[in-house]
């Protein structure tokens, strides 16, 4: 759950802490490419480092769900992951946003 509440929080969202969260949804009407795609992995890698330091990311995969309209600007990610306590054991998340 707290993987799942940093990757939706939006930056300057959660009060007296301005700096937790990303900036997904800033980059949701941007055109994505691959840069695009590693700056939000690069993103991603980051606030988990930061904020979740015990959650070891084996896996990340952004892309985009559709190709037209409603579905153009929505990313999806998926994310494979272990616990430093429990590096055998792997859970999985995919949020889209």
């Amino acid at each position: 759950n707290n993987l799942i509440n940093l990757l939706k929080t939006q930056k300057g969202e959660r009060y007296l802490q301005p700096r937790l969260g990303l900036n997904l949804r800033n980059l949701l009407f941007e055109p994505i490419t691959t840069d695009t795609q590693d700056e939000i992995e690069s993103e991603i890698i980051l606030a988990i480092s930061t904020w979740l330091p015990f959650v070891k990311i084996q896996q990340l995969q952004v892309s985009l769900t559709g190709d037209d309209g409603y579905e153009r600007n929505k990313l999806k990610i998926d994310l494979t992951f272990s616990l430093t306590e429990l590096p055998n054991m792997l859970d999985s998340i995919q949020i889209e946003i």
